[in-house]
C-alpha cells in the first residue's frame, strides 16, 4: 500500500516522486531535499508543499539534466501518469524551475537546484514511502544551516529553517560537526545564533506556527530542539511554552 498523509498536498507530491525516473536520479546522484522531505519523513510536523532536489555542481549529472530538460520536466517521467501537467521550465545557472500538476489541483512547484556549496556530499537515503534518492539527515542539517545563513531574516520564511533544525536536532545530529562542514564556504553559526535568538519570544513562535501549519503535537519537541541547538552553541536556554514532555517514537 503506498504511504498515505495527512495533508492531501503531501500526498499529492508523494504521486509526483514516485511517477520520477528513480533510477535515472539515482544513478545521477540527484537527491530530493528540502523542507518538504523533512516533513514528509519525520511526522508531517508541518506543511510544506513545494519539491526540491540537488543537482551537484560541475557534475556529470547536471550535464546530463541539461541534455534531458527542454521545454518541461516531463522527461524525467518515464510514463506521465494519466491527469499530469507540466508547466513551462525556466533553465539558469543555478538550476532549473518548473512546476508539475495533479488533476485539478493547484501546480506544486518543482526546482532543481544547482549545489557547489555542499563539501562531501554523502550517500542518499531511500525513506519509507518514497522511491528517489533523497538526502541523508546530516546533509539536510548542513542544507538547512545553509538556507538558514541565507534568509532567516525574511518574515515571509517565519523561520521555517530554524524550526526545520530544530525537529533534526530534537532527534539528534551532531551540530557542531555539521556548521564545520557548511563553513568551508559559508558562515553560518552567526546567522543561527541570531535565528534562535529571534525566536525566543513565544508570541513570536505562536505567530509562526500557525503560518507554517505546525501540528500541535510537534511544538513541544521543536521547543525542546531549539534549546538542545543552544545548547551546543552554548548559548542559555529559552522558557518553554509547553511543559509537558513530548512522548513520540523517531519517525524516520
Amino acid at each position: 500500500m503506498p504511504e498515505t498523509y495527512r495533508y492531501e498536498r503531501h500526498n499529492q507530491v508523494a504521486d509526483i516522486l514516485n511517477a520520477l525516473d528513480a533510477k535515472f536520479l539515482t544513478e545521477n546522484k540527484i537527491m530530493f531535499a528540502g523542507g518538504t522531505l523533512l516533513s514528509m519523513t519525520m511526522g508531517e510536523y508541518r506543511r510544506s508543499d513545494d519539491i526540491d532536489f540537488i543537482v551537484m555542481q560541475g557534475s556529470q549529472a547536471l550535464k546530463n539534466l541539461r541534455t534531458l530538460l527542454d521545454e518541461t520536466l516531463a522527461p524525467l517521467f518515464p510514463t506521465i501518469p494519466i491527469g499530469m501537467k507540466f508547466g513551462p521550465l525556466q533553465r539558469d545557472q543555478y538550476g532549473f524551475k518548473g512546476s508539475v500538476q495533479v488533476g485539478e489541483t493547484t501546480p506544486i512547484k518543482f526546482e532543481i537546484f544547482v549545489e557547489g556549496r555542499i563539501p562531501d556530499l554523502g550517500e542518499p537515503n531511500f525513506y519509507k514511502g518514497i522511491k528517489v534518492p533523497a538526502l541523508n539527515r546530516n546533509d539536510l542539517a548542513v542544507q538547512k544551516l545553509l538556507a538558514n545563513g541565507d534568509r532567516f531574516f525574511v518574515p515571509v520564511t517565519a523561520h521555517r529553517d530554524v524550526y526545520d533544525l530544530a525537529m533534526l536536532a530534537y532527534f539528534g545530529f551532531d551540530l557542531p560537526a555539521e556548521i564545520a562542514r557548511a563553513e568551508v564556504t559559508y558562515t553560518v553559526e552567526k546567522e543561527l545564533r541570531k535565528a534562535l535568538d529571534k525566536v525566543v519570544d513565544a508570541e513570536v513562535r505562536k505567530k509562526d506556527f500557525k503560518t507554517l501549519e505546525i501540528q500541535p503535537e510537534a511544538e513541544p519537541l521543536i521547543e525542546k530542539g531549539l534549546n538542545s541547538l543552544r545548547r551546543d552553541l552554548g548559548m542559555n536556554a529559552m522558557p518553554e511554552a509547553h511543559d509537558n514532555s513530548p512522548s513520540i517514537n523517531e519517525p524516520f
